[in-house]
């Protein structure tokens, strides 16, 4: 399992990456969405598998280490 929080600017920023992974990219597991203050929006991803170098490097949004 793989967790990844990428932050973004807007709303429609992060959903639109959202359903990317989900449909393009075909990641299985949990995807959370919800606001984190200033208009930004956060997506936090629970991959059920590790995510290849290239996909993770292509991510839109800002990784937030936690």
């Amino acid at each position: 399992m793989q967790t990844i929080t990428l932050e973004f600017e807007n709303e429609k920023e992060v959903r639109d990456e959202a359903e990317r992974l989900w449909r393009k990219v075909g990641i299985t597991g949990e995807m959370g969405i919800r606001p984190v203050g200033n208009g930004h929006w956060r997506l936090e991803l629970n991959s059920e598998r590790e995510l290849k170098p290239n996909v993770v490097e292509k991510l839109k949004g800002k990784i937030i280490e936690d």
